[in-house]
């Protein structure tokens, strides 16, 4: 069944991940916000996604798409009887009625949704609505449930809103109007658009920031809002690793070590191999506040000092890692992934993640893995990082 999705669904598939759309929107805003033009945004919410899918209509599409025989009749036999009850400690709840959506927990589950929303992004897609790529359009982006639409102008996202609109009254799905959620990235001198987005006649809202899966965007693409954001979060997690440290005396270096880099890294370079260029205090405070903690020093003491004595990698480094390795993802991937086509359009367009590559391979004298797309070993540029920041 997987074989019928439009390959601008990510959601629950193999090889996939939401690095890849979020450094695909990230690239193409930012490179047209370079060259001066602006891009306009829906983030699309549907309310209760997975709950209300009708299961008569659910039939029919994976008829339509060839699920047919005995897999068709297992999936009929999941859903012939609607009915379920709640199990609260020993007691069970009455059985009542489940007859919409699609079942919680079932691993077939997400693939059932992707097709259903399928034809959405395919009737997108037909109108070559969207962002200009050279020889394609790129108009929608669909992890699960999550769904971007990008336009380069207001009439082509309100096109877009309108096909999404009459879709989803065909097939009954409602999208929640007050989480649907417009948002113009441009440069800082340029005002944001006056005009007024409408889904079934109801104005959309405006914001300056999304949270697109699981990273906050800005309408300036500066990343700020984001840091600011994966900061809090990374601080949160490094008081709960200090208050196991304060119960477990005898821990020593290595479980501190062991924790921060399983419950605090991973949330502090979230996405970092679309962002990890950028130098961010508020990013390097946390690791900064972690090394002072184990050592014991005040929050005067020397960065260099601490750093050196703590044996940590620098979070400058580690970032830069994070974008090496998204390199060797995107040069791996088929050519006929979209997610190929943004990074292959970049290079060629040198949008700003391409030259941040660019200077990375420059800094470490490999510029010709950047120019001959070839794949690296990130320890081994770690390690000549590492030689480029003990000589600064």
């Amino acid at each position: 069944m997987k074989q019928c999705l439009v390959d601008e669904q990510n959601g629950f598939r193999k090889y996939r991940a939401c690095i890849d759309h979020i450094h695909s929107v990230s690239t193409i805003i930012r490179a047209r916000i370079a060259t001066g033009k602006p891009t306009f945004s829906c983030f699309v919410d549907f309310q209760k996604a997975f709950d209300w899918i009708n299961r008569d209509l659910l039939a029919l599409k994976l008829m339509e798409v060839g699920v047919d025989g005995r897999f068709y009749k297992a999936i009929q036999s999941l859903y012939g009887s609607p009915v379920a009850c709640v199990k609260i400690n020993d007691m069970y709840t009455d059985w009542f009625e489940t007859p919409f959506g699609v079942k919680q927990g079932d691993i077939l589950s997400p693939t059932l949704f992707a097709l259903f929303v399928n034809d959405l992004a395919l009737q997108i897609k037909k109108n070559n609505l969207g962002v200009c790529l050279d020889d394609t359009y790129l108009g929608i982006l669909l992890y699960a449930d999550d769904i971007i639409l990008l336009a380069e102008s207001e009439s082509d996202l309100q096109n877009m809103l309108n096909l999404v609109s009459s879709w989803c009254h065909k097939w009954r799905l409602v999208i929640n109007k007050s989480k649907t959620q417009i948002m113009h990235f441009r440069n800082k001198g340029m005002e944001r658009s006056k005009q007024t987005f409408y889904f079934d006649s109801v104005p959309l809202e405006y914001v300056s920031s999304y949270k697109y899966l699981g990273f906050l965007l800005d309408d300036f693409m500066t990343f700020e809002t984001g840091f600011r954001c994966l900061a809090d979060s990374a601080g949160r997690a490094l008081g709960s690793v200090i208050n196991k440290m304060k119960v477990c005396n005898d821990s020593g270096y290595f479980t501190y070590t062991q924790l921060y880099n399983a419950c605090v890294s991973p949330i502090l370079n979230y996405a970092a191999g679309v962002w990890g260029f950028k130098e961010s205090k508020v990013i390097d405070t946390i690791q900064n506040r972690a090394i002072r903690y184990f050592l014991g020093v005040h929050k005067f003491a020397p960065v260099p000092a601490i750093e050196g004595d703590m044996g940590w990698i620098p979070g400058c480094v580690q970032r830069k890692c994070e974008m090496i390795r998204l390199w060797n993802r995107l040069n791996k991937m088929a050519e006929d992934r979209i997610n190929k086509k943004v990074f292959i359009w970049s290079k060629l367009h040198s949008s700003p993640w391409s030259k941040e590559m660019y200077s990375i391979f420059e800094e470490v004298d490999m510029v010709y893995i950047y120019r001959n797309n070839l794949c690296c070993s990130v320890n081994f540029i770690k390690d000549k990082l590492l030689l480029k920041f003990e000589e600064k």
